[in-house]
């Protein structure tokens, strides 16, 4: 039989490598190293290399390109290809692990139903991904059908007047 261990992880003052001082944890995934990637609704994101023991705490700092753009991650979601997408409240964001840097990859503005790249006004509720890599995207206003390759996206927008339509403003996705 397999015997389960826990590790027990948490903040130390002045050690910047402890976990984030926060308890509003958004979301927990594993991804396909065993690493455990800890979202916080206020205080961004932190990895956890279990065989280690190490944190490694990103956050949004304006000065630094391509680090987290905001705090404020709502879900975390590991593609089948291994890929870390992070639903934020100001849009989606993608890890590059070869880097270590985070890329911004909202798409559409709020007072737009076209694709805008490099927009960041939407929050993103959750995601999940289909058998063929793409991406859905929940957010406060639609449901949107994003392909990572090319960056293009169909958008479904809440209409309650077509009854074969969306009818809320309020999306959450799962598969």
């Amino acid at each position: 039989p397999r015997s389960l261990a826990f590790g027990r992880y948490q903040h130390v003052s002045n050690d910047p490598s402890s976990l984030s001082l926060t308890q509003n944890i958004s979301d927990i995934v594993e991804d396909k190293n065993g690493l455990l990637w800890v979202g916080f609704t206020d205080a961004g994101l932190n990895r956890i290399d279990r065989a280690s023991g190490s944190v490694t705490v990103f956050q949004n700092d304006p000065n630094t390109p391509g680090s987290l753009h905001t705090n404020n991650i709502n879900d975390l979601y590991i593609a089948g290809s291994g890929d870390l997408w992070i639903g934020t409240t100001r849009g989606l964001s993608h890890f590059d692990p070869v880097t270590g840097t985070f890329e911004v990859r909202s798409f559409l503005s709020n007072d737009s139903d076209s694709n805008e790249p490099g927009s960041n006004s939407i929050e993103v509720l959750s995601i999940a991904e289909d058998r063929d890599g793409l991406l859905w995207l929940a957010t406060s206003t639609a449901i949107h059908h994003y392909d990572p390759a090319t960056g293009s996206a169909t958008h479904y927008l809440a209409n309650p007047d077509q009854p074969e339509g969306l009818h809320g403003d309020l999306l959450r996705i799962s598969f």
